[in-house]
């Protein structure tokens, strides 16, 4: 081979070698198709007329052959499983169910009575009246039944009926309560049995309503807790 075709054959190298380098490709130039002027060849804009020379590249890049369907959604869990054809990749998705409004989850016995006597009553009354509308917030969807607030109870019906409507308040309210347990899946044994038990026979013993309203609260704290979750 003579110099002349060495000297092309390293020339073509050269230039193929320049033309794939960073080097290359910033040397690369194209003409704009408004004003002709040369350009950069990978330039959005055109520096002499503005002229727009390729759009602008998006971040996310959607495939348009993916179609993603929601089959199945857990209420307990709160993820919404979805299938993306024609791969059929099974994705989880995360949904917050829980509710914006949290419900107490700290009532307590020790704090009922401390409480109670400090405050004269009062205390025992903003408890009772909390129970009542928490119930109904955590159960009226799913049995359609509303619990009588406490104060209205009180300062009211109770008197009318001489005592009557406590007894049916406290034992529709232990009723309720055992009834949303079952159907959440929570493991504690509470019902109108408590109620019977310990706050009517058990006053026999004295302590019983004492422990009545601690499994009450109990039960109330536990449904609470599992609403504030999963609503």
């Amino acid at each position: 081979m003579d110099k002349k075709g060495i000297l092309s054959k390293c020339t073509d190298f050269a230039s193929d070698l320049l033309k794939n380098s960073e080097v290359g490709k910033q040397m690369e130039v194209a003409k704009c198709p408004n004003c002709g002027q040369e350009v950069h060849a990978h330039a959005t804009f055109c520096g002499h007329c503005g002229y727009q020379m390729k759009q602008p590249s998006i971040g996310i890049q959607a495939d348009d052959k993916a179609v993603v369907s929601v089959v199945k959604q857990s209420a307990n869990s709160g993820t919404v499983k979805a299938e993306s054809a024609p791969q059929n990749i099974a994705v989880n998705v995360a949904v917050s169910i829980a509710p914006v409004g949290q419900l107490k989850t700290n009532r307590s016995l020790l704090k009922f009575l401390l409480f109670g006597f400090i405050t004269f009553g009062i205390y025992p009354l903003v408890v009772m009246s909390s129970i009542s509308n928490d119930i109904n917030i955590i159960a009226a969807r799913y049995d359609g039944k509303k619990t009588m607030h406490y104060c209205l109870l009180f300062f009211l019906v109770g008197w009318l009926t001489l005592g009557v409507a406590y007894i049916v308040w406290n034992h529709k309210l232990s009723t309720r309560i055992g009834n949303e347990l079952r159907r959440r899946g929570i493991s504690y044994s509470f019902g109108a049995g408590s109620y019977w038990g310990w706050s009517v026979l058990g006053a026999l013993i004295i302590v019983g309503p004492l422990i009545y309203l601690r499994k009450l609260f109990k039960a109330m704290n536990l449904l609470a807790k599992n609403y504030n979750i999963n609503g």
